[in-house]
């Protein structure tokens, strides 16, 4: 699965999450990923599009890179999303300051998932 994401989220109120989204109003396509930083035995939750396709643990790595984020889902994270191995995000020229979010992002999950 491949999307263009024209709003990237990042909160660390409370719990840590990150969201990408094809619009910040209405999306038709976003993940979600999220995780407890008093917490962090409880792993990555991941959402794509909808709650049903959603679950811990399912991201294999995430690799980021000057043009995109692919997050590699595990066997069970290719069935629980029912998507492709890799989703895709592409930042959107919308998205400010894209590589200071990318290291706040890389910063953030290093750790909790394997991270390149």
């Amino acid at each position: 699965m491949k999307f263009g994401a024209n709003a990237v989220t990042i909160d660390e109120a409370g719990a840590v999450v990150i969201g990408f989204a094809d619009s910040d109003k209405n999306p038709l396509n976003y993940v979600l990923l999220q995780y407890d930083a008093a917490d962090k035995k409880s792993g990555v939750y991941i959402e794509l599009n909808d709650q049903r396709q959603s679950g811990y643990n399912l991201i294999h790595r995430i690799r980021f890179t000057n043009s995109a984020v692919l997050i590699e889902l595990t066997a069970e994270g290719r069935r629980s999303l029912g998507s492709d191995p890799v989703i895709e995000i592409v930042p959107s020229a919308q998205i400010r300051d894209w590589l200071l979010v990318k290291a706040k992002m890389v910063r953030l999950l290093n750790g909790m998932v394997p991270v390149e």
